[in-house]
């Protein structure tokens, strides 16, 4: 993991604790100094580049032997982070609480992306390679679920400051954009 100064162009400092690749970083949307990494070596690391000594410690993970392949962290609340790995399972948690992480089987394959709206309503996204996306909330119950695309689904975004559009890119070619019409609706339809 290479942490850069934009500014400068420069590597500030380069990480080298995961011990096989990594699969995402995701950075504190709060806090210049705090980011979490997960890797193909089944560990989930939060970073805090203020501990010099021991700048990485481990989130534990419900599934150990299945490798987390992204991450994202809630844009209004500093301690809560999600990531997504290869069976499909979805985690929330609260990395400064004491309640358990939330844990649920979104997908049937590949979690490829996780985004968090960008305004109150701290509805969850993830897209996968079983070519779908889904919208969850924060307690990680599914309320709108979307299948055209017909190949991996990659990236997810949200329209920044609306919990009710936002765009899928997937291998298929396509861009998507996708309408939350209604929290109770499980299927819903896109635009």
């Amino acid at each position: 993991i290479k942490v850069w100064d934009l500014s400068q162009e420069t590597v500030v400092t380069t990480y080298s604790v995961h011990t096989q690749p990594v699969n995402c970083v995701a950075c504190s949307p709060t806090d210049e100094s705090l980011f979490v990494s997960c890797g193909q070596d089944g560990r989930v690391l939060m970073w805090d580049r203020r501990k010099p000594d021991k700048p990485a410690s481990r989130i534990d993970v419900e599934f150990p032997s299945c490798s987390p392949t992204t991450a994202a962290w809630h844009p209004q609340q500093r301690s809560t982070i999600a990531f997504g790995d290869e069976l499909g399972n979805v985690t929330v948690k609260d990395f400064l609480g004491t309640e358990p992480a939330r844990v649920e089987k979104i997908h049937s394959r590949r979690v490829n992306s996780l985004g968090f709206s960008t305004n109150g309503a701290s509805l969850l996204a993830s897209v996968s390679d079983d070519c779908s996306l889904a919208v969850m909330t924060s307690e990680l119950q599914e309320i709108f679920r979307d299948r055209q695309h017909q190949d991996f689904v990659k990236g997810v975004c949200w329209l920044h400051g609306d919990s009710s559009n936002l765009t899928t890119v997937g291998w298929d070619h396509l861009v998507l954009h996708h309408t939350i019409t209604s929290a109770a609706e499980s299927a819903g339809s896109s635009s």
